[in-house]
């Protein structure tokens, strides 16, 4: 806990700053300072992180893929979600070091989208509204897939749908790449 404190990685500082000290360490030791990190460090975590979780993204949409080819619509669904989920937390964790202990993709979509516009393509918006109405319903039902495609027996998902959100995810996962592989390339310039 003391090193990533002393790093200033975001997640430990949250959890110092918003926690309860349950436990005292023997000699009345204190939790280390966030300090700044290095450009180094802060290179190497965020690479760290994407190495992590790209993948993530491309493995649920192969998943995701594989539950609609096996006539598992809900199942799919569910695996998109986690591939949109996966996506924007790579970029947040790539940029910032920081997820928000959220399964909300509107959420994280707003937040990842404030690093990098290029994201915004990935949902089709016109004349100023965040989607057209029809995409606007679907991608609500792959918000709610989270829960509802696990849970309930009342969630249904149409194949154009499944198809339209699987694009959508793809779209997605290579701008992910791309907005990710520039912030580390600018990261490198800074070293």
């Amino acid at each position: 806990m003391n090193g990533k404190l002393s790093e200033g990685q975001y997640f430990f500082t949250d959890i110092k700053d918003q926690g309860i000290a349950l436990y005292e360490m023997k000699g009345g030791a204190k939790l280390a300072r966030a300090n700044s990190l290095t450009p180094e460090r802060h290179y190497e975590i965020s690479q760290e992180y994407f190495d992590l979780w790209f993948p993530k993204i491309e493995g649920a949409i192969k998943g995701a893929r594989f539950h609609a080819d096996d006539n598992n619509p809900n199942w799919a669904a569910f695996m998109l979600h986690q591939a949109v989920e996966c996506a924007y937390n790579c970029i947040l964790l790539a940029f910032t070091h920081y997820g928000p202990a959220t399964y909300n993709i509107s959420r994280l979509r707003s937040l990842a989208e404030q690093h990098d516009e290029r994201l915004i393509a990935a949902w089709p918006r016109e004349k100023g509204l965040p989607f057209v109405s029809k995409h606007r319903a679907t991608f609500e039902l792959l918000k709610k897939a989270y829960v509802e495609a696990r849970y309930s027996k009342h969630f249904t998902i149409t194949d154009e749908q499944l198809m339209w959100l699987t694009e959508r995810a793809t779209v997605l996962n290579d701008l992910v790449k791309d907005v990710c592989a520039d912030h580390l390339k600018r990261l490198r310039v800074e070293l």
